[in-house]
């Protein structure tokens, strides 16, 4: 007996074929036994639904695979052998090409080489002429192929040898108990057999459904397409002739095509038809990309390809832990992996936290960066927290103090994690399979336990993945020694080989692959992405056998073609819809696939891929997406829906229900955006006169002492003052590679300036040299000792950047140095100037040496208190004073004086730092002569160039003047956007190039 042959169009027409043959087999008993083998397990699932409807029994739906291991495994097993698992497959292939000399000995640990020889020795297994498959890739093939070849028969010899039985052995096995006569009480329980659909049946297959077929009745349904696909090659391997094909029951599903703007909204709009055709008809199916949408629209949906365990939270968190090591713990690896685990509270699952500190204490990359800079912070927040015990009492000490502690608290957490990650990751010295099951587990036990925050259903694939961890000791027998590369990578072939089931059959949206539709009947299909390059997709290359000597490219081509059409005839009777976008996820061009066009073909005619894509082809089942959405996907969706509508009509959109409600942000935004065009001066644009009652801004200066460069932010940008020096808010700092590649520039400055305070403390102690004479070459290596001491603190603390960089910086650091000291010994002889005070704080009342605070009146009885630390302060013999403030960037070039108001109140630290000498002067009883204050810019950019002010009264009332002035404008609540003049080279405006603050003005 040979199987009976029939060929049936896929879609209603099999299904109602299937339910006939069915009803004809059970018709003298009901309780005959029937098993359908179906192309995959959601078929059967959605078969067996169907079938429901009507009532049926003693019907089982199964896979040809998993009704040859009901038939042959115990006959396997009976001769010792177990069945060949992934994890065995990957390690006997490894070591076969191991053996072989040759070029891809050196590459056996390659995971995308096992890949392609593990599918080479499987489909070789498949063929129907093996030995010539052979003789043609040997006689032609290069010594690549010829190795390939070699590796596939070591693999298969090894394979034998370890008793292990792959998907072939066990359909042989299966047909040879058949053969033999056994398997009575299975074959029993299989009944009747109906093979429905397959899309492939290779020799091994048809051999066994031969043997079955002179055992039990035996019908295989072929699919019969347009293209004829499948039929001959089923008759030829089986051995018998086919019958007429089953007359269709329903006419081909009307299809239609539609172009969408982007893949997303492609996505959506399928969505937006969906719940338009809901109410009448069932669901359609979608790609797997459609996911997000559809839980935003709230339909739910069964994915037929499942949800690869891979994807878990416990599967992602546990590879995320692996990898930390190999990406050397740098901050965007760290980040990620924290973002894939459920916050359950505290820092340690707080990615923002995280994120947050490692930023303030600029970690990039290596586990002793994120212990020595963070504890570098907490000591940081420490000082801080001391110095604010000791600062006057106010309004926002107290919660800036809770801030500061839980920095500290937060950061020292973090240590000790990252610390407990950093020992726990490191691979095992014993090299074997079972030292790294135990340290991955390890890993998860310690560091990814499950807690309340996790779902059940991560609960449950955290278990999972624990049995595919342990399985992977299976591997040892075949390949004593293992890699953490080769460990790593066996766990995620285990791990995405998996797949959790998504949904149930029945209840709303089908979505996968379109190649899984064998089986199905669906009263709407739509297929997504339908691109060119993807149908059909384009010629896949081979490594290994170059030139197809196997022939594979026509057979790919007949299924790759024989899937699209068996999508659309699922939807026979009905609907389907083919859609692609115009640009891909990239925003570059895309065109619709030529089987697209297809559907739009008149006779031998069909549209330009080009015309389609631009929109001036026509064709009453091509439409276009774009405008307002018919059917929203959600009710944010339909209020833009709205407001749109408003819009189109002319109505004001600020008058409409949606902007007067208070609970939507549509009125404030409109009411912002108006503001900020219109020619007043609105609260939206600094003007915060309504609340300059509260404390912040009702003080103005007084109150708590300030710096001058605080106060010079209200005079370039009131709006910075109010972010940074009123409201306290943080700056973002950017922490990464390119940052990090060089020094920071106030890092530098902060450098240079500790070197600078050194040295001259050394000459203000000793009084050498003495002004007039040189500095001597021992005063040279002096700075350069200094210099080098302060580069190594430098380099300890990770602040340098690259060695090569930083070897550049070092050099111009120490010219400059030279350069000064030359400079510096001019000058000093021209005034008989010597340093006298380094580094002279004022204003800090808990620091012994510093000096009182500046006070300027304000009116009303209130002061400005003012405080600040000066660089250096020399005096000649007369007394007279001079004050140097360095700068290590850019000469400025401006003019400061009375008459521009000390360069229109943003240049305040030369005045208030002169008020300082003059006011210690007076202290003293001395009298308070001019003072010259300046900026020297001591490098070879800023050209060692000076900008000196000379503080007298005159500069002294217009100081006065101007911090009045301002403490006018900030207890007025005006903080406006003053982005400054728009600069071409830079192509942005002067204020705004280093703002804290850009990404929250609406100026930027």
């Amino acid at each position: 007996m040979v199987p009976e042959l029939v060929p049936v169009r896929p879609g209603p027409t099999a299904t109602a074929w299937l339910t006939v043959r069915i009803r004809d087999l059970q018709a003298d008993d009901p309780l005959h036994p029937v098993t359908v083998v179906v192309p995959g397990h959601h078929a059967g699932l959605h078969l067996r639904r169907g079938l429901a409807a009507g009532g049926y029994a003693n019907v089982r739906f199964t896979v040809l695979a998993r009704l040859a291991e009901s038939l042959g495994a115990g006959r396997l097993a009976a001769r010792g052998r177990s069945p060949l698992t992934a994890v065995t497959r990957a390690a006997l292939v490894r070591t076969a090409i191991a053996a072989v000399p040759g070029p891809l000995a050196a590459a056996a640990v390659h995971a995308g080489l096992v890949d392609l020889v593990a599918g080479l020795a499987t489909e070789l297994r498949r063929r129907a002429d093996r030995a010539g498959d052979l003789d043609r890739v040997r006689a032609g093939g290069t010594l690549t192929a010829r190795s390939a070849l070699e590796a596939v028969a070591g693999y298969e010899h090894r394979r034998e040898a370890a008793c292990l039985y792959d998907e072939v052995d066990l359909l042989t096995a299966a047909a040879g108990a058949l053969r033999a006569g056994e398997g009575s009480v299975a074959l029993a329980e299989t009944g009747d057999v109906i093979v429905l659909l397959p899309t492939r049946i290779d020799p091994p297959e048809a051999e066994l459904l031969r043997a079955l077929a002179a055992r039990t009745s035996v019908v295989v349904a072929l699919p019969h397409l347009e293209d004829g696909g499948g039929l001959d090659l089923g008759a030829a391997l089986l051995g018998a002739a086919g019958a007429a094909p089953v007359p269709v029951g329903a006419p081909p599903a009307a299809v239609t095509a539609l172009v969408a703007p982007d893949p997303v909204e492609e996505v959506r709009g399928a969505v937006r038809e969906l719940l338009a055709a809901a109410e009448a008809e069932p669901p359609v199916p979608l790609h797997r990309a459609a996911r997000d949408t559809l839980d935003e629209a709230g339909v739910p949906h069964v994915a037929l390809d499942g949800r690869r365990l891979e994807d878990s939270v416990a599967a992602r968190g546990l590879l995320g832990l692996i990898r930390l090591r190999d990406q050397d713990f740098t901050r965007a690896a760290v980040l990620g992996w924290l973002s894939g685990l459920p916050h359950r509270g505290g820092v340690l699952r707080s990615q923002a936290r995280w994120d947050q500190l490692s930023r303030d204490a600029g970690v990039v990359r290596g586990a002793t960066q994120w212990r020595e800079r963070l504890a570098a912070l907490a000591e940081r927040r420490e000082r801080s927290l001391q110095r604010l015990e000791q600062d006057p009492e106010d309004a926002a000490v107290e919660a800036h103090r809770a801030a500061l502690q839980r920095d500290i608290e937060d950061a020292r957490r973090i240590v000790e994690h990252v610390t407990a990650i950093d020992s726990a990751s490191r691979p095992p010295r014993e090299a074997t399979w079972e030292a790294h099951v135990v340290w991955a587990a390890r890993l998860r036990d310690e560091f990814l336990t499950p807690d309340d925050a996790w779902s059940v259903e991560d609960r449950e694939a955290s278990q999972a993945v624990g049995e595919a961890l342990h399985a992977l000791g299976e591997a040892s027998a075949m390949e004593p020694a293992v890699s953490v590369r080769v460990f790593l990578r066996a766990l995620e072939d285990a791990l995405r080989g998996r797949r959790r089931p998504e949904g149930r059959i029945g209840r709303g949206v089908v979505i996968g692959p379109h190649r899984l539709l064998w089986g199905f009947d669906l009263a709407r299909v739509h297929v997504l992405g339908a691109l060119e390059a993807g149908f059909p997709p384009a010629a896949a290359v081979d490594p290994l056998l170059a030139g197809d000597p196997l022939g594979r490219g026509a057979a790919r081509e007949r299924q790759e073609r024989a899937d699209w059409l068996a999508a659309l005839a699922a939807a026979d009777g009905g609907e389907a819809v083919v859609s692609a976008p115009v640009v891909d996820v990239e925003g570059r061009a895309v065109y619709p696939s030529p089987w697209m066009l297809d559907t739009l073909a008149d006779g031998d005619l069909r549209p330009r891929a080009s015309a389609v894509r631009a929109g001036s082809a026509s064709h009453p089942r091509l439409r276009r997406l774009g405008g307002a959405a018919e059917t929203p996907l959600s009710i944010a969706e339909r209020r833009e829906v709205e407001a749109a509508t408003a819009w189109a009509a002319g109505r004001d959109l600020f008058r409409t229900a949606l902007g007067r409600r208070d609970d939507l942000p549509l009125g404030r935004v409109l009411e912002s955006a108006r503001a900020r065009r219109s020619d007043v001066l609105t609260e939206f644009d600094g003007h915060l006169a309504e609340v300059a009652h509260l404390p912040l801004i009702a003080r103005g200066l007084s109150g708590p002492a300030q710096s001058a460069t605080g106060i010079e932010t209200w005079a370039t940008c009131p709006f910075h003052h109010l972010m940074g020096r009123v409201l306290a808010v943080s700056p973002t700092e950017d922490v990464d590679d390119d940052r990090w590649w060089q020094i920071d520039a106030a890092e530098r400055g902060t450098l240079v300036h500790d070197i600078l305070e050194k040295f001259f403390h050394h000459v203000a102690e000793t009084g050498h040299p003495a002004p007039g004479s040189p500095y001597l070459d021992a005063d040279v290596r002096r700075i350069e000792e200094i210099a080098a001491g302060a580069f190594r603190d430098a380099e300890a603390r990770g602040i340098a950047g690259h060695p090569l960089v930083w070897a550049n910086e070092r050099a111009a650091i120490l010219a400059d140095l030279r350069t000064l000291l030359h400079e510096d010994a001019e000058q000093r002889g021209d005034g008989g100037w010597r340093p006298a005070h380094l580094e002279q704080g004022f204003g800090f009342d808990a620091e012994p040496h510093s000096w009182p605070a500046v006070t300027v009146p304000l009116g009303d009885g209130r002061v400005a208190v003012l405080r600040g630390r000066i660089d250096r302060v020399d005096v000649d013999e007369r007394g007279r004073a001079r004050i140097i403030d360095y700068k290590t960037g850019r000469n400025a070039k401006v003019e400061i004086g009375a008459a521009n108001l000390l360069e229109h109140g943003r240049r305040l630290q030369l005045p208030i730092y002169g008020r300082a000498v003059r006011d210690r002067a007076r202290g003293a009883g001395l009298p308070a002569t001019a003072t010259t204050s300046l900026y020297w810019y001591a490098t070879v950019k800023g050209q060692f160039a000076q900008t000196a002010l000379v503080v007298d009264d005159a500069v002294e009332e217009a100081l006065t003047d101007v911090l009045g002035r301002i403490d006018a404008g900030v207890r007025a609540g005006c903080f406006p956007q003053v982005p400054g003049e728009f600069e071409e080279w830079w192509g942005r405006c002067e204020n705004c190039g280093f703002c804290d603050y850009d990404t929250l003005c609406p100026a930027s």
